[in-house]
């Protein structure tokens, strides 16, 4: 669900780094291994593999139609309704995009053009923002309480290597 109001989040339990990514198709498989190693061994099973394919879209559209350098971050907080979320955020020196705008009519065979609607589909809330002259585009996935208590937050197995960022 799109939303005009950034997700408020009453703690940050946990935070990556800011990630900084080249202008490059690559820069999406990187982000996807950043996410995974942030997850850690605590994978969540559908949380992680709706974030590795929202920070695919969204690390794409910051390459394809940002200017760079394009940023990552990845937060998991407690929101301010006592939910456990994971926040995804995506940075670029763009001026974004009007996302009230119509869409521009792509063929139904067409390999590009769906990338927000996945993000729609599968992030609690998302939506985007400007800040001193970034373009910042969130999403918010709901961390869904197991059974598990080991799986309740997510850990990093390893430190993500700089040089994941080259790959």
């Amino acid at each position: 669900m799109r939303s005009i109001i950034r997700p408020v989040c009453r703690h940050i339990l946990r935070s990556s780094p800011i990630h900084c990514l080249p202008l490059d198709p690559g820069s999406a498989g990187a982000a996807r291994r950043y996410v995974h190693a942030f997850l850690g061994a605590a994978r969540h099973g559908a949380l992680e593999e709706d974030s590795l394919l929202i920070v695919s879209e969204l690390v794409t559209n910051a390459v394809r139609h940002g200017a760079g350098p394009v940023w990552f971050c990845l937060r998991h907080v407690t929101q301010s309704d006592g939910v456990e979320a994971l926040h995804l955020l995506v940075g670029d020196h763009g001026p974004g995009c009007d996302l009230d705008a119509e869409p521009t009519g792509e063929a139904a065979d067409s390999t590009s053009g769906r990338g927000l609607g996945i993000v729609d589909a599968l992030a609690s809330s998302w939506g985007s923002t400007q800040a001193r002259g970034h373009h910042i585009m969130w999403a918010s996935l709901q961390i869904m309480p197991s059974s598990d208590p080991a799986s309740q937050h997510p850990q990093p197995s390893a430190p993500v290597p700089t040089a994941l960022a080259a790959a």
